[in-house]
């Protein structure tokens, strides 16, 4: 409730751009409420093997990830049509995209493990193998929220097991400390004996990089507009206005910190509300925890969180709708828990989930035809091919950030901009921060008339991107003011520092 209050005020004051946005949002949060309300549902039926077949599939899809990755990492030729093809330097990702995303992967694989561990159904050598093979993943990822994910593993049963009957003994979770421990330590060693990239060194693993110095120029952001906040999906406008994140390494759509996203999104009230009902539900869920299925839940739960405070794995729906299932699992796994709250029919969920399919739907449709016009338009813009006409921008219904995008940012500007075509324009640019538009709403503003924001958008170009795109710019900046030199030739690029 309070995320769709804060959709409709902000919607209502103009502080998110584009209903798109808000769109957008809304879908996460039903697949996200549907996800909940089965996973309950599931939980609550005699037929645990439900349950089974779930995390059958989170470890079976870990267990062929962790192949994946490996052969990445050996450069296996011949896979191409069933592999990404991973950079030379890179780390693996296995087919996720993404290093740490694939570390999530592999720790909820650990957790199916020992939920089946848990069962009964995985013991002695298979669940050591097991382990290994997947905490190999996880260090082949060389990923330090995999290491806090361990630790929390580790920790957490051990203290849980205290108080809480655990199939999995403290010398187990001794042994798949040091097991994860070993493969950390010995992946560089072993690169260099087979000739392979080790990605990153142990040493570059321990450094912190920008992030703690990201996360405190975006609370200084928030300290800006503490009240309303920059917009759901907006955090990219919270770098562009925040002198202080002059990374120049491109505009981050998140701030790699889900409660930080919250306050920054929303503004401090509304934030640190949807924060707290978070973290009590989740202390609620772990004073009511009796049993080792509910502990191997609640633990694949936290690992996904860890992730979260360092990243942004939830802004990926194949993460989310899963995170949402374990939700509602934990939920109905604890009988006090389960007979409170989440009290939907299932004939009103039945119709919410087709009414939801039809909004999936359009979505869909929104978003493939928008992805084929902006591949004409990129060639459009880069004057590839003998087009004669101007490349055709589809009708889009729900999803009306891409639409601005298509229309005014992948076009240059007329020299006789309207107000509204500049006004969008600028919107779009605070909206994406993308180089390429932000130059476009320089451009447009010295059309209209408006050298000092033109001057502006030019310096938080070189401030938030890096310096090839800056130079870059200027280069283009000197060529429309040949062509266009009683407007864009009368406002000099402005002094930066490269």
């Amino acid at each position: 409730m309070l995320v769709l209050a804060s959709l409709a005020l902000q919607l209502a004051m103009g502080v998110v751009f584009f209903v798109g946005d808000a769109v957008m949002v809304l879908a996460y949060l039903l697949a996200w409420l549907l996800a909940v309300y089965v996973g309950q549902v599931v939980a609550r039926t005699e037929a645990r093997q439900n349950l089974d077949a779930f995390w059958f599939a989170v470890l079976g899809a870990a267990t062929l990830s962790v192949g994946l990755a490996l052969m990445q990492w050996l450069d296996v030729e011949g896979l191409n049509i069933f592999l990404l093809d991973m950079p030379v330097g890179a780390r693996p990702f296995a087919n996720l995209g993404q290093p740490n995303n694939f570390c999530t992967l592999c720790f909820l694989g650990c957790a199916g493990l020992l939920y089946f561990h848990e069962r009964g159904v995985v013991r002695g050598t298979s669940f050591g193998l097991a382990w290994c093979w997947l905490s190999f993943g996880m260090a082949l990822s060389q990923s330090r929220t995999g290491w806090l994910q361990i630790v929390c593993l580790v920790v957490g049963l051990w203290w849980l097991g205290q108080r809480i009957p655990l199939r999995v003994r403290r010398h187990h979770l001794v042994g798949m400390g040091i097991v994860f421990t070993f493969w950390v330590v010995t992946l560089p060693w072993l690169a260099d004996a087979l000739l392979v990239t080790a990605g990153r060194t142990l040493g570059e693993q321990m450094q912190g990089g920008v992030r703690f110095s990201y996360w405190l120029s975006m609370l200084e952001a928030v300290l800006q507009r503490p009240w309303l906040g920059y917009g759901w999906l907006q955090t990219g406008l919270a770098q562009q206005l925040d002198s202080a994140s002059a990374f120049r390494v491109g505009i981050f759509d998140f701030s790699h910190n889900i409660a930080l996203d919250a306050v920054l999104w929303t503004g401090l009230p509304l934030g640190l509300g949807i924060v707290f009902c978070f973290l009590f539900w989740t202390f609620q869920q772990f004073r009511r925890l009796n049993n080792g299925i509910a502990v191997m839940t609640m633990l694949a739960l936290a690992g996904v969180m860890v992730h979260a405070l360092l990243e942004y794995p939830l802004a990926y729906a194949y993460f989310l709708v899963p995170f949402g299932f374990i939700m509602g699992t934990l939920h109905g796994l604890i009988p006090s828990a389960a007979n409170s709250g989440w009290g939907l029919g299932r004939r009103f969920m039945a119709g919410l989930a087709m009414g939801v399919a039809g909004f999936f739907a359009i979505i869909a449709h929104d978003y493939f035809s928008v992805e084929n016009a902006v591949r004409n338009l990129r060639f459009e813009s880069a004057h590839i091919g003998l087009r004669s006409e101007p490349v055709p921008v589809p009708t889009i219904r729900l999803l009306t950030q891409l639409d601005a995008l298509m229309r005014y940012g992948y076009r240059d500007p007329g020299e006789n901009i309207s107000k509204e075509e500049w006004q969008k324009t600028g919107w779009i640019s605070d909206r994406f921060g993308l180089s390429f538009v932000m130059f476009r709403y320089a451009l447009a503003s010295g059309f209209y008339g408006n050298s000092v924001g033109a001057k502006n958008t030019l310096e938080k170009i070189c401030r938030v991107h890096n310096k090839s795109k800056c130079q870059n710019v200027r280069i283009m900046w000197s060529q429309w003011g040949k062509k266009y030199p009683f407007s864009i030739g009368s406002i000099d690029f402005p002094e930066v520092d490269n």
